[in-house]
């Protein structure tokens, strides 16, 4: 690809010159050791992308982040990386929503450290006033988890489930949840109204290794004066932008 001009791009064809050498260029810029396994891309949601888009925004003012429950804790605005991941199944039965999580899609308790998550459910439109209840079934009975009341003003709601996910991390139980959704009338809701996924946010400072330090030769002139560290806990920053945050959605 050649830009030539403003917002001009056009395509040349590469004659004579092989592909191989570019797989090792982008698994440079992509951070990789290696490509990582085929696997079937699900379809992708334009509901959970334009929530990533929204949040993107969100995270750089805490005033609106904690009325979305999003609060200005470290939990958000300090992470390393913000994943959204859609489950691989969801179906309805017996006036439930059975949502289905690829545990591949979670990474493993090696790696980074679980801060927090959430199930966000998207509710149908035409309902006013709602009753949303989150069921799991650890034991081989459904138990109650959490439930709330949502409006037709609120385009989601949401439930706090990072010990959950931390338990799929794991592999202590089976990334699996029940919702229930009553809305007061005998309109039946249809499991495609109601979409699901888990957002949740990592910490990699376990992964950080402090490069070795060399000593300087002492130099006769007087010390200059050093600028005062930064308490990176004082200092709120977006994890979908910078060198450190990264955004990634499954």
């Amino acid at each position: 690809m050649i830009q030539e001009g403003e917002k001009q791009t056009f395509a040349y064809p590469l004659e004579e010159i092989p592909t191989a050498p570019f797989e090792e260029h982008f698994l440079d810029i992509l951070e990789l050791e290696e490509p990582p396994p085929v696997f079937a891309r699900r379809k992708r949601s334009d509901k959970v992308a334009a929530f990533m888009e929204q949040l993107y925004h969100e995270l750089e003012d805490d005033e609106s982040a904690s009325t979305n429950g999003f609060s200005a804790a470290d939990e958000w605005t300090s992470a390393d990386r913000i994943v959204s991941i859609s489950p691989k199944e969801s179906r309805l039965s017996d006036g439930l929503i059975t949502v289905i999580f690829d545990p591949e899609d979670f990474p493993d308790t090696v790696l980074p450290d679980l801060v927090a998550a959430q199930l966000r459910i998207f509710l149908p439109k035409d309902f006013s006033v709602v009753k949303v209840y989150m069921l799991n079934n650890v034991t081989g009975t459904l138990s109650l988890m959490d439930s709330t009341i949502a409006t037709s003003r609120e385009a989601t709601v949401w439930f706090n489930i990072t010990q959950m996910v931390s338990d799929w991390m794991r592999r202590l139980s089976e990334p699996m949840i029940f919702i229930g959704i009553e809305s007061g009338i005998d309109t039946p809701i249809s499991k495609s109204e109601v979409e699901t996924f888990v957002i949740a946010s990592f910490m990699d400072e376990s992964n950080f290794i402090p490069p070795p330090r060399t000593r300087a030769k002492r130099s006769a002139d007087p010390p200059s004066p050093q600028s005062p560290a930064v308490d990176r806990k004082s200092v709120k920053t977006n994890p979908f932008i910078g060198a450190r945050g990264r955004f990634f959605s499954l």
